[in-house]
């Protein structure tokens, strides 16, 4: 990563020519120059040039003020010496020699000057010159324009810069769209956001200091604003449009011990977003717990209380059955406000809007709620936070929701979103071959692009073959016949008894406290645990019916996430190390199966039936990130 440190050996200034010293032209650039931004601006000209105002970009943008080399500037746009002329001087006759003489016309003062004369006039001649410069900066200050002599150009509005002031200590996050101030004060090892700008009406958000960013290691908490946090260092990067900001502390603590914490925020250019993250690194001797991880926490409110409701992003959607995905902060009255991003997976995200007075926060459920995750990391291993994002707008939100799902499919997603039309024909265990091939044409008449059989149409769940059942084979056939895909749901969590993965797998099993099992409710099948071998196991089994069927589509369905009650995975013998953990492990072995198939089959679309990935129904955008998704929602290419 990059580091933008200005000091005595890096300033920001352009260097000396080689060779050169600071004589005339550096006393014009640096004084006469410097003199003259000072009257036009009520500010500091080093300061000002060093980014300290968060109105100004990056210093390696802006090109040294937009000023040329000194080379290039000809005497700030003076003509060559050669080329002036002076109303009372003539030019010099031909074979005239050039020199101080040759300004004087006259053959008398050059008689005039006898040797007893000389000491005179080179007494004259070093005075002279110092006489004259005084003489025309007086007239310079007499004839002083109404604009500067410089123009300073500020970045167009999709520039990106994160700043540092290392007077204040403060960091300026932002372009055109969107603005974050953050405080690292030294002295007490606190940070802050001390302001969050709307730059699209200059409203900032921020109401007062809030801790930053919390979170508990071996039931310990640390914030921005506990005292066992102390500030170590800080790096900007970049990657392409996207620049980012790392700010790395050091939590110490005779509880735990002591870990690295890192906040990292990114921003990219024509986007009113920033995204932040947290990562914890254990560099102690023994095994440590994170939970009750807040990447947000801020007080946060566009405008007074009066004036704000708390909305789903559904609402402003083309597809407005698609709760969950965000949620939506306005001022009616202000007409602005902004949108919550969590990519923190399913049943584990966690929001609190305005509990406190103006508090916000975002991030991972709490220890002690239901379906609350607790990381357990061993010495030396690393845990990434997924993002969160605040994205500000202005006016009507339907105006804005465009550019909204641009910057979630740029930042976000990994595989493009799909926009298809699925037939799900349901398959009992009479189905006949001749009746499903009149669905198919009723399909292919209502110009769907898919045609997917869900329900009975294997043998048994856990063994995936469909012997007793060989017209699957021809109805594939027959679909692609007609030009549509074809495609099988599967309740890929899900295993029946006596099935192949129960008899030759049962510690795969997801085991409740006290229990041996679960069983799912209206069923027979018992629940696997995604956060053992059994994700690899699926992926293998997902696989070969996709090379078999030749299949286009694949949607995952059935129970995966056991209910609330049951809390999560209690097994000893799973990736998981903990029940705690194990939510976490399932989720990830979850996108660990979709990017297996993703890796083996690239123009095979991965579904997933949004109730059972998320209790609750609806998406989020840790699912979109990897599932081809049908959000029905357009997004240009």
């Amino acid at each position: 990563m990059m580091i933008n440190h200005y000091s005595k050996s890096n300033p920001p200034f352009p260097p000396l020519a080689k060779g050169g010293s600071r004589g005339f032209w550096s006393f014009l650039y640096y004084g006469i120059l410097r003199n003259s931004l000072k009257r036009y601006y009520p500010i500091n000209f080093l300061t000002f040039i060093r980014g300290k105002f968060d109105q100004f970009p990056p210093l390696e943008k802006v090109t040294h003020l937009n000023i040329p080399p000194l080379e290039k500037v000809a005497h700030f746009n003076t003509p060559p010496l050669e080329k002036v002329t002076h109303p009372d001087i003539p030019p010099l006759e031909k074979g005239d020699k050039g020199g101080f003489l040759s300004v004087f016309p006259h053959q008398s003062l050059k008689i005039f000057l006898t040797a007893p004369k000389m000491i005179l006039l080179c007494l004259i001649s070093f005075v002279l010159p110092i006489i004259l410069i005084l003489f025309l900066s007086a007239c310079n200050e007499q004839k002083t324009p109404t604009k500067p002599i410089a123009t300073i150009n500020v970045q167009p509005i999709d520039s990106v810069y994160i700043q540092y002031s290392e007077n204040e200590n403060i960091f300026h996050i932002g372009n055109g769209l969107i603005e974050r101030t953050i405080l690292i004060d030294k002295k007490s090892n606190h940070t802050f956001t001390t302001s969050f700008t709307n730059r699209l009406t200059e409203h900032n958000y921020i109401s007062s200091l809030s801790e930053e960013f919390s979170l508990r290691i071996n039931q310990t908490p640390v914030s921005g604003i506990t005292e066992n946090l102390q500030y170590i260092e800080y790096k900007i990067y970049s990657n392409g449009s996207t620049k980012g900001l790392e700010l790395d502390f050091r939590a110490k603590s005779e509880i735990f011990g002591v870990l690295n914490i890192r906040l990292l925020y990114e921003i990219s250019s024509n986007n009113p977003a920033i995204r932040k993250w947290i990562e914890v690194e254990n560099i102690t001797a023994s095994s440590v717990t994170v939970d009750s991880v807040l990447v947000e926490s801020l007080n946060l409110l566009p405008g007074i209380v009066d004036d704000i409701s708390v909305h789903d992003l559904a609402e402003y959607l083309p597809n407005k059955n698609l709760p969950g995905l965000s949620p939506v902060i306005i001022n009616s009255n202000l007409m602005e406000g902004l949108i919550i991003g969590n990519e923190i997976p399913g049943v584990m995200k966690y929001y609190d809007f305005y509990s406190k007075p103006n508090q916000l926060a975002v991030g991972m459920r709490k220890f002690g709620d239901s379906y609350a995750p607790m990381i357990q990391l061993e010495p030396g291993e690393v845990w990434t936070c997924p993002p969160v994002f605040i994205y500000f707008f202005a006016g009507d939100l339907h105006s804005s929701i465009g550019s909204f799902l641009d910057f979630i499919s740029e930042n976000i997603i990994i595989n493009k979103w799909q926009n298809y039309r699925v037939w799900f024909e349901d398959i009992p265990d009479e189905t006949m071959e001749d009746s499903l091939k009149n669905k198919i044409n009723q399909a292919k008449d209502a110009k769907a692009d898919i045609f997917c059989l869900k329900g009975n149409w294997t043998d048994k769940r856990g063994d995936w073959t469909f012997d007793k059942k060989a017209y699957v084979k021809n109805i594939n056939e027959y679909v692609h016949k007609l030009g549509m895909k074809f495609g099988l749901c599967i309740d890929f969590a899900l295993a029946e008894p006596e099935s192949f993965v129960l008899t030759q797998y049962p510690n795969l099993i997801l085991k409740p406290k006290g229990k041996s099992d679960y069983t799912v409710p209206d069923s027979n099948a018992k629940l696997m645990c995604l956060g053992s071998d059994y994700a690899l196991f699926m992926a293998y089994e997902i696989d070969a019916l996709v090379k078999e069927l030749n299949l286009d589509y694949v949607q995952l369905t059935g129970m995966m996430i056991p209910p609330s009650d049951v809390g999560g995975c209690f097994a000893d013998n799973h990736i998981h190390r903990t029940s705690g953990e194990s939510l976490w492990s399932i989720y990830d072995g979850l996108y660990a199966l979709i990017s297996y198939l993703h890796g083996q089959h690239n123009d095979l679309i991965v579904d997933i039936s949004p109730e059972y990935y998320y209790p609750p129904g609806g998406l989020d955008y840790a699912i979109i990130k990897y599932a081809d998704v049908n959000i029905g929602l357009q997004i240009k290419d």
